[in-house]
């Protein structure tokens, strides 16, 4: 490296520079950054406690339960599955087990029974909630027990 000294006169006074030359070359190093986000859209769906209470000899025993689904980020619910139970009966019979004893019932989309809910069928939603009805035909030779049984509601959502 060289270095120069210059003297230069300025109202009277001395000023000194030191001027050094010098050959310097840029230079650029590159990388990629990666970048990334996760979107997940979610669903829930729960179901009231469908109680047929003491079931009657004489008329149907009828019950309901008030199913909500809700979605994030707007997704729609256009529809959720009705699952068999743990003891189907049919195609659209299910039934409540108590021990080895079973009580047949269906499930409706009206009161009053005349619209039935097949095993695994599908359910249109006009909104965030629905009610499902259950029925239990009349019959004085059910044996005395707790009967019980599930019936599993899958949300079938679209985003």
């Amino acid at each position: 490296m060289k270095s120069k000294i210059i003297l230069a006169f300025a109202a009277g006074s001395l000023i000194i520079f030191n001027a050094t030359a010098s050959h310097s070359q840029a230079a650029d190093a590159t990388t990629q950054m990666q970048v990334g986000a996760t979107v997940s859209t979610t669903c829930t769906i729960s179901a009231s406690i469908l109680d047929f209470g003491e079931l009657s000899t004489e008329t149907d025993t009828t019950a309901s339960s008030t199913i909500t689904a809700s979605c994030s980020r707007d997704a729609a619910i256009p529809s959720f599955t009705v699952g068999s139970g743990e003891n189907p009966g049919g195609d659209s019979v299910r039934q409540m087990k108590s021990d080895t004893n079973l009580i047949p019932y269906k499930l409706t989309i009206t009161a009053g029974g005349s619209t039935s809910i097949a095993n695994n069928g599908v359910i249109e939603l006009v909104s965030e909630e629905a009610t499902i009805y259950g029925q239990v035909a009349p019959n004085d030779t059910y044996i005395d027990g707790n009967y019980t049984d599930s019936v599993l509601l899958t949300a079938n959502y679209t985003f």
